[in-house]
């Protein structure tokens, strides 16, 4: 019977393959490949002179340290020498490391401030009921960043940085996530929709149901304007993340929505 499965799935790789082929004509598909076989050049070479390079890039300060500096936890980050240039980012990072590196630079720019440490055990004990965060087979976070309210959290999922927000509203009753609709999902309630909040482009998943959902209703009509993002809503708590790997027009995207419900 394994065998049979490995058979089975053989022959729909080679499926998929042929028909991705038919579907992009030869040209583009040489052409796609060319580009695909470049970037992963660029991208290993980039990797080849970072990991030549014995210095250490500290994220925090923007500066380049040396391994005894790091282990000792002392080093100067006014030096000029030490301080590293755009130029040398774009030329020593991966493409997601870079884009990684500008959202955090961009979230200083827009006033928040990095926190320092882990979160509080009540902190911990909050985020640990977010539904988002449980339904995800594996996730970590990297930096948090704290401005007046609003919490934003660089999520980590294999690899990928996902975005999101955190914030404190009131007057909020029930426990609701809403994704973004699929085709199967727009189809089915275009027939009969038995979303207990209904919105246009989000599916509604009702965790506890309430009577009073106007507040949560208001919300959403904002938040059906964006895309590629979840969001969960529960007493006390908004919780934001995007669902794809981190861009930077991303960023601005759920922290403008984030201040618009507030």
């Amino acid at each position: 019977m394994e065998i049979v499965n490995i058979v089975i799935g053989g022959l729909v790789i080679a499926i998929i393959i042929i028909l991705f082929r038919l579907l992009i004509p030869p040209e583009e598909y040489k052409k796609k490949k060319q580009l695909l076989k470049q970037r992963q050049k660029i991208e290993e070479e980039k990797e080849k002179k970072r990991m030549a390079d014995p210095r250490i890039y500290d994220p925090k300060t923007d500066t380049y340290i040396t391994l005894e500096q790091a282990e000792s936890g002392i080093w100067d980050v006014y030096d000029p020498k030490n301080k590293i240039s755009a130029e040398d980012v774009k030329a020593t990072f991966s493409e997601s490391d870079y884009i990684d590196y500008t959202i955090r630079k961009e979230f200083v720019k827009e006033g928040f401030k990095r926190v320092e440490g882990p979160f509080s055990e009540e902190q911990y004990e909050q985020i640990e009921k977010f539904e988002l965060l449980k339904q995800l087979e594996y996730w970590s976070y990297d930096d948090h960043f704290k401005q007046d309210e609003i919490t934003a959290i660089l999520l980590s999922t294999h690899g990928d940085t996902l975005i999101s927000t955190w914030i404190p509203v009131t007057n909020i009753s029930g426990h609701y996530v809403f994704k973004e609709k699929t085709k199967t999902e727009r189809f089915f309630d275009a027939i009969q929709s038995d979303d207990d909040i209904k919105v246009e482009n989000y599916e509604c998943f009702t965790i506890q149901k309430t009577k009073t959902t106007r507040s949560i209703e208001n919300m959403m009509q904002l938040v059906n304007k964006h895309k590629h993002i979840e969001v969960e809503i529960m007493p006390g708590h908004l919780f934001i993340k995007t669902t794809r790997p981190a861009r930077l027009t991303d960023l601005f995207m759920v922290l403008n929505l984030t201040r618009d419900i507030m």
